[in-house]
């Protein structure tokens, strides 16, 4: 029985990486990329006489994502949430998307023992399962594969805006 050499290909390596919407172009060969999406944050609540409530955290996401090679795929980089306002959503392609984490409450500024607000709520992430440029028939095939969530990113404090989302791409 003889011995056969088998072809393992390089390394995955970082690609591009987005901290505000942009395009992305694989390069000619590529069909298939590691994406991870950093959802944006939510802005803390505003303080009255009583502290607001933290703004909301957002999950991270990756997954394996097929693309067309030398096409555009739209990087959509969330803004944080402004003082106590909803973050934006952040995605790559439509194929994995965080969506927006929601803003602390004020806090009281009557009463004496008046309550922070409450902490906004966590985004969640949502995957496509079908990438029709690829697919003109329409056959269910899985866009995404391998997705994991991450833990979540914690939302600022009172009085401060939230973290805007960043996307990163890695590949062959």
């Amino acid at each position: 029985m003889g011995i056969t050499t088998q072809a393992v290909p390089a390394k995955l390596r970082h690609m591009q990486s987005f901290v505000a919407s942009g395009v992305f172009y694989p390069p000619a060969g590529t069909t298939v990329v590691y994406v991870a999406v950093l959802g944006a944050t939510g802005g803390g609540g505003a303080g009255g006489r009583y502290s607001g409530g933290s703004g909301g955290g957002n999950i991270s996401f990756g997954g394996y994502v097929q693309v067309n090679p030398q096409a555009p795929h739209t990087v959509t980089c969330g803004a944080g949430g402004s003082v106590g306002s909803s973050s934006g959503l952040t995605s790559f392609d439509g194929a994995i998307t965080a969506n927006a984490a929601n803003g602390g409450n004020a806090g009281q500024n009557s009463g004496f023992f008046g309550s922070s607000g409450n902490s906004g709520t966590s985004g969640s992430a949502t995957v496509q399962t079908s990438l029709p440029a690829l697919n003109p028939s329409n056959n269910a095939i899985a866009r995404v594969s391998g997705g994991s969530s991450g833990s979540n990113i914690s939302g600022p404090g009172q009085n401060n805006a939230g973290v805007s989302g960043v996307v990163h791409i890695f590949g062959y």
